[in-house]
């Protein structure tokens, strides 16, 4: 070992390690589906690896056609990687669930478009497939939304991201982002009253 041998800083290297985990939890599927509880993942396994359900009818991502996804991490990271024809992210809760299908409403940052999706959660790994006027981006992407409901949401966004486990609330987009989106919500409100 020379003289200049590079030294690794504890610091970069706890980071790195931290942003790999990161990068991990919101894009592997595989990693994903083995945190799941135990009783999950074999209902996970019986579904199909698909980007579309065979039976499905009609527009993907409709009721008829739900977007097959892995489980809820599935579900927050396909939603998470949507954005609309202007590239903007896209910010959603689930609003209801019929027979084991999701139903999630998404919102575009500037708040001029509006979506529903189903999704079926029962399948090894996501679609690779957008629905209609939608594209997927590539690479990691952190949540922006919820996969369950909540009737102040968005305005409630920060308090339900800092109430999240610490190895969770990382995985989120940060108040950067979700706070303009936040804002033109609440002003959209304060207008109708």
């Amino acid at each position: 070992m020379g003289f200049w041998t590079q030294r690794t800083n504890p610091t970069q290297a706890r980071a790195e390690k931290l942003l790999a985990l990161i990068a991990r939890s919101v894009d592997d599927e595989e990693y994903q589906n083995r945190v799941l509880q135990p009783h999950v993942l074999p209902m996970l396994e019986q579904g199909l690896a698909c980007d579309q359900v065979p039976d499905g009818r009609g527009a993907f991502g409709t009721l008829t056609n739900p977007v097959p996804v892995n489980g809820p991490f599935g579900e927050l990271a396909y939603l998470s990687k949507l954005r609309d024809a202007k590239g903007q992210r896209l910010f959603f809760q689930r609003s209801s669930s019929n027979d084991g299908l999701d139903q999630f409403d998404l919102f575009a940052a500037d708040m001029n478009d509006t979506y529903e999706l189903w999704l079926d959660m029962y399948h090894p790994r996501r679609s690779r497939l957008a629905p209609p006027g939608l594209t997927l981006v590539n690479g990691p992407s952190h949540f922006s939304g919820f996969t369950d409901h909540a009737t102040e949401w968005p305005l409630d966004t920060a308090h339900r991201i800092e109430a999240l486990p610490v190895h969770m609330n990382l995985l989120y987009v940060s108040p950067r982002t979700y706070e303009p989106f936040v804002a033109t919500c609440k002003a959209l409100l304060e207008k109708e009253d």
